[in-house]
């Protein structure tokens, strides 16, 4: 039995190794090409304040004891910073309670940086944040906290629209496969990510076609504005700009 199992064993990763040692064929190099544009960007004296939060935390016998913190640089000198302690009970949620005190903390930065003049750059994805407060917040706070949620969600929404020309969502997703799913010959069964394909097939800086929200019709763009409309009110007259983004991604798809 035993040689017969390791005989399964070699088969299968030799079967791996074929996987991973990925050809693709001049179709999807070409591709690639295409959803990359070339760009370097020139220095400005204009002042970028950058904002990033992290947390951690310690599981003991019946609760958790965390840290969360947040902080705003400025390139022209200057910075600021929060910081939160606590316990929360061991059967939470602590990774979904964190990252919203995470939000939380990065959406005060965000205010304290946009009193000064310049650009404020934030760390991770505008849509991601709003999904997650709409979706999965209030599913992981206590309900007297949840009042608190909506009005993370209205400081996050007020930041990033009403000072829209001055506010920047910079994110990645490692495991994305955005592009490939989108972009990629459906005959063409890709192994990897859109962050290995560009990084391995594209030299110079720049950045990767844009995709708008709800471009396939996958990313949840409708369910997510409905959501913050209950959350917001009847008149959020935000909404319109995301409702737009999803209309110049169905035109797109079509």
């Amino acid at each position: 039995m035993i040689p017969g199992i390791m005989e399964r064993i070699f088969r299968d990763l030799a079967h791996l190794r074929s996987l991973l040692r990925e050809h693709p064929p001049l179709e999807i190099l070409e591709m690639i090409q295409n959803l990359w544009s070339r760009y370097s960007p020139s220095p400005s004296g204009i002042c970028i304040h950058g904002i990033d939060s992290g947390y951690n935390y310690l599981e003991m016998r019946g609760y958790i004891i965390y840290v969360v913190d947040a902080i705003y640089v400025s390139s022209c000198g200057g910075s600021g910073g929060d910081a939160r302690v606590g316990i929360i009970a061991s059967e939470k949620d602590p990774e979904g309670y964190l990252s919203y005190i995470s939000i939380d903390l990065e959406v005060s930065m965000a205010g304290d940086a946009l009193k000064n003049t310049g650009y404020v750059v934030i760390d991770g994805s505008l849509v991601s944040k709003l999904g997650f407060l709409v979706r999965r917040a209030p599913h992981v706070v206590d309900e007297h906290e949840k009042e608190s949620v909506a009005n993370t969600l209205k400081r996050l929404i007020d930041v990033s629209f009403r000072e829209s020309p001055r506010v920047i969502y910079i994110s990645k997703n490692s495991v994305s496969k955005d592009l490939v799913r989108i972009f990629f010959p459906k005959s063409y069964s890709a192994l990897r990510t859109d962050l290995y394909y560009l990084d391995r097939y594209t030299i110079e800086p720049g950045y990767s076609k844009p995709i708008v929200l709800g471009a396939d019709g996958g990313l949840g763009a409708s369910s997510l504005i409905q959501g913050i409309s209950r959350i917001y009110g009847s008149d959020l007259i935000y909404s319109a700009k995301l409702c737009e983004a999803q209309d110049r991604g169905t035109d797109h798809e079509g």
